[in-house]
């Protein structure tokens, strides 16, 4: 007695009506919780559409709010850390926790910054320089922004040069 309709359809479990229905490729069923089968296929056309994808996104919302409760703070916020701490771990590990820029130490997680020794922007190939790990640097995080303020140095030729080439 099934009924399959394009947004879903009803079916009889026991003595109860249900419905089912997808949203994103994912199959989703509740109970109608009547016996009547023209209320339950009233309740699946009352469902619109958007309806079907905020019942989903309560879900996650309610998942969300819990893990930020547990963690005491937002699940993108606490897996950058974590990265950040394995990261970290690894670079004290291998003795790869001086800094690019002054040489010195990295003590802290906090002084702990990514960046790339020849900024990738400015190259002939961004999208090699970018990805390419030996361009990847460890530095202190006040090294790296100071570096970042720095106008980038000119190439600059003497200035006996350019008189020579006038001549």
């Amino acid at each position: 007695m099934n009924m399959i309709r394009s947004r879903g359809r009803i079916f009889f479990r026991g003595k109860t009506w249900w419905l089912s229905y997808y949203v994103h490729g994912k199959e989703y069923r509740r109970s109608a919780k009547t016996a009547d089968r023209e209320e339950a296929q009233r309740l699946l056309d009352a469902i619109p559409s958007d309806g079907i994808a905020d019942c989903i996104h309560r879900k996650r919302r309610r998942q969300r709010e819990k893990t930020h409760l547990v963690l005491g703070q937002p699940i993108g916020t606490a897996a950058h850390r974590l990265r950040k701490m394995i990261i970290f771990d690894m670079c004290k590990k291998l003795s790869l926790d001086m800094c690019y820029r002054c040489h010195l130490r990295i003590e802290k997680i906090e002084e702990l910054s990514i960046d790339h020794k020849k900024p990738y922007l400015n190259g002939d190939d961004p999208l090699r320089l970018f990805w390419d790990i030996n361009n990847i640097a460890f530095s202190h995080s006040k090294c790296n922004s100071a570096a970042a303020r720095r106008p980038p140095k000119l190439k600059t030729t003497p200035s006996s040069a350019i008189m020579n080439q006038d001549s």
